[in-house]
């Protein structure tokens, strides 16, 4: 019950006065001075005084180590701390006229913004692992409204775990409006790993991988990943690139015949032929859930003269 009463006293308090907050942006332990409100100027006043205010609780030279008041201008100095992103404080001058009226002046109400750098907590360190192993990504971002951004080899990476299939850069990053701190760490599969591993060497099979091996589809997927972020394939996928990628570059090379090599980038033929090439690595590695929706690309697109993607109509590949 007495919460309820405070909060109460806290919003009749402050908002019926009609000056505007005065916010002041203070480091941690920084010692900032608030300015003294005006004293009611009125006749036959025998006393005058400032009250400082800290949410709903008058402020006295016994509240707190870290307010000071001071008699001989009626300021107040405070220590920041982060505990005043939930505090107000207000100051109001009052004036006692000789038949004991009361006449307070207009309150004048001060938020102080603790300003905390951001910080980042890690246990990145450069080693080695053997092909498949999953590595945490052990990352905390600290300090006010601070933001941590995880970055797999340039891209952004949802997870706080990544399974090395390839050497592998991993990045942290905790920001705030205030600071930044970065740290990285050089992932390295131990030579051999894999072939010791085996094609049955399989934790999670519908497990999503970032594609980071040499292909001859590399162009088109890179083209393909979602924005700041990286081209994911199953796990099984990765598996069989190598057989896969036979078939591709036997398959790309006599397609390649069929266009004259004079033939500019822009005709039709040429970008018959990469459209081709695309819908066929977008088959043959297929971003992680979505092999449903590249199948039905293949049954509808064609070729748009003017931005050389897809369109929705409907017509054989290359008529």
């Amino acid at each position: 019950m007495e919460f309820k009463i405070a909060v109460l006293f806290y919003i009749v308090l402050f908002d019926s006065s009609g000056s505007s907050r005065i916010v002041i942006r203070a480091k941690i332990n920084e010692t900032v001075t608030l300015d003294p409100c005006p004293i009611p100027q009125v006749e036959n006043a025998v006393h005058s005084r400032r009250d400082w205010y800290r949410d709903n609780e008058m402020i006295t030279s016994f509240t707190s180590d870290e307010l000071k008041l001071h008699e001989s201008n009626g300021s107040l100095s405070v220590i920041a701390s982060i505990a005043d992103v939930n505090h107000l404080y207000g100051c109001q001058g009052l004036a006692i006229l000789s038949n004991g009226t009361r006449v307070l002046g207009e309150l004048q109400p001060y938020v102080i913004s603790p300003i905390m750098p951001a910080f980042l907590e890690h246990e990145l360190q450069n080693t080695t692992v053997s092909w498949g192993e999953e590595y945490g990504i052990n990352c905390k971002a600290g300090g006010v409204k601070s933001t941590l951004e995880i970055r797999v080899n340039g891209g952004l990476w949802p997870l706080r775990h990544i399974q090395i299939l390839n050497d592998t850069l991993i990045e942290c990053r905790a920001f705030n409006s205030y600071a930044e701190e970065n740290a990285s760490a050089y992932i390295t599969v131990l030579p051999c790993s894999k072939e010791k591993a085996g094609l049955n060497l399989l934790t999670d099979r519908s497990a999503c991988q970032p594609f980071q091996i040499i292909s001859p589809c590399s162009d088109f997927l890179e083209v393909e990943k979602p924005v700041d972020s990286v081209y994911t394939v199953s796990t099984t996928r990765l598996l069989r690139a190598d057989s896969i990628h036979e078939i591709l570059n036997s398959a790309f090379l006599k397609w390649d015949d069929l266009v004259p090599k004079d033939s500019p980038s822009d005709s039709v033929r040429r970008r018959c032929l990469q459209q081709a090439k695309r819908l066929v690595c977008l088959l043959a590695f297929p971003r992680c859930l979505t092999t449903e929706a590249y199948i039905d690309d293949y049954k509808t697109f064609d070729v748009d003269p003017n931005n050389q993607l897809l369109s929705a109509r409907e017509i054989p590949v290359c008529q």
